[in-house]
C-alpha cells in the first residue's frame, strides 16, 4: 500500500532529479538558448539576460513540471515567452539586427570560410527577419528549436493543421527570400 509519506518522499526524489537535470540542459546548452533568444530579441545583452531569467524561472516552476513534454522543450517555451516578453517590456524593433549580434561562424575557421559563413548567415537573418511574425515564430520553434508542431499549435491558439499550413508558407516565403538573392 502507497502512503501518503511515500508519495510525498516519491515527489521530492523526482523533483531532485528533475532539477539536476536542468541544470545540466542550461550548463550543456547555453549556447543553444542564447541564440534561441537572440532570434527574438536581436541583442546579444537582452539574450543573455533572457537565458537567465528563462532559467530562474524554469528552477522556481520545476516542481510544476508534469513531465508530459521533454524537460528541454520545457525550458524552450519559457525562453520563447521570456523573450517575447522582453521585447514587449522593451518595445524592441524585430525588424532590426545589429550586425555586431550575428555569432555565425567560428573563429577556428579560415579566413574566407569564416567570412562566407558570416555573410551566409547574415543573409538567412535578414530574410527571416522580413517574414511575417507568426510564419517566423514557426520557423524558429520548430525547425530551429525542435518544438512539435502540436505543442505551438496549442501555444498559439492554432489548430495543427492550421500550424503546418503556417510553417509550409513561412517556409515557401523564406525559401522565394532566399532565391532573390540566389542562395537557394
Amino acid at each position: 500500500m502507497v502512503t501518503g509519506e511515500y508519495l510525498q518522499f516519491s515527489k521530492r526524489v523526482n523533483e531532485e532529479k528533475n532539477r539536476r537535470e536542468l541544470e545540466r540542459i542550461f550548463f550543456e546548452k547555453k549556447e543553444k538558448f542564447f541564440h534561441i533568444a537572440l532570434r527574438y530579441v536581436k541583442n546579444s545583452d537582452l539574450a543573455w539576460e533572457c537565458v537567465q531569467e528563462s532559467f530562474k524561472n524554469a528552477l522556481k516552476g520545476l516542481k510544476n513540471f508534469e513531465n508530459k513534454s521533454k524537460l528541454e522543450t520545457w525550458i524552450v517555451r519559457i525562453l520563447i515567452n521570456v523573450s517575447l516578453q522582453k521585447i514587449k517590456r522593451e518595445n524592441l524593433n524585430r525588424e532590426s539586427m545589429d550586425i555586431n549580434d550575428i555569432n555565425a561562424a567560428s573563429r577556428g575557421d579560415d579566413p574566407f570560410t569564416y567570412s562566407y559563413k558570416r555573410e551566409l548567415k547574415e543573409i538567412i537573418l535578414s530574410a527571416l527577419n522580413k517574414l511575417k511574425e507568426i510564419h517566423r515564430n514557426i520557423i524558429i520553434e520548430h525547425d530551429l528549436c525542435g518544438i512539435p508542431l502540436n505543442e505551438i499549435a496549442k501555444k498559439y491558439g492554432l489548430s495543427v493543421g492550421t500550424a503546418k499550413s503556417r510553417l509550409f508558407y513561412g517556409r515557401r516565403e523564406l525559401k522565394a527570400k532566399l532565391k532573390s538573392v540566389n542562395i537557394y
